[in-house]
This record gives structure tokens, C-alpha cells and sequence, in this order.
């Protein structure tokens, strides 16, 4: 696949604002670019604004991977 066909779908916008604060003070966009790795605290509000659409070649789209990790996520057995 060439990255540079398929980099500019998603722009991610990343505030510091929290559930409950007044409006962000600051915001930050994160560009699109090949290998590009993001960190941010999950927090604050964020997400992920949409660009032009699919391309119209399936092996040229993009797959994005996220991770989340949480400090007080119990596990909970599910009982059949």
C-alpha cells in the first residue's frame, strides 16, 4: 500500500477540556501521516474528525489501531 494515498481520511482533535469543565482553553490537531503514533490523555475530549470519504481501491484504505488502558477496570466473569 502507498502511504501517501491513503493518509489524509482523519484529522484527530484533542482538547483540554473535561467531562463537567467549562469549554477547552486549548485544542490540538494531529495530521494524518504514515507510521504516525498518538498519545494523549483519554480524558480530556478528543475524537476523530472524517476527511473525504473511502478510496475507491479496498486495498487502499487505512487501518487504525487504538488501545486503551484503564487503571480501575475490574474483569468480571461472565456466570452462565
Amino acid at each position: 500500500m502507498e502511504a501517501s494515498s491513503c493518509i489524509s481520511l482523519f484529522l484527530l482533535v484533542v482538547t483540554d477540556q473535561r467531562l463537567g469543565d467549562p469549554l477547552a482553553s486549548n485544542g490540538w490537531l494531529v495530521f494524518p501521516k504514515a507510521n504516525r503514533l498518538v498519545v494523549f490523555d483519554g480524558t480530556v475530549l478528543h475524537g476523530v474528525l472524517p476527511g473525504r470519504g473511502l478510496p475507491d481501491d479496498p486495498s487502499q484504505r487505512r487501518t487504525t489501531f487504538m488501545i486503551a488502558f484503564w487503571k480501575d477496570v475490574q474483569a468480571h466473569v461472565r456466570k452462565n
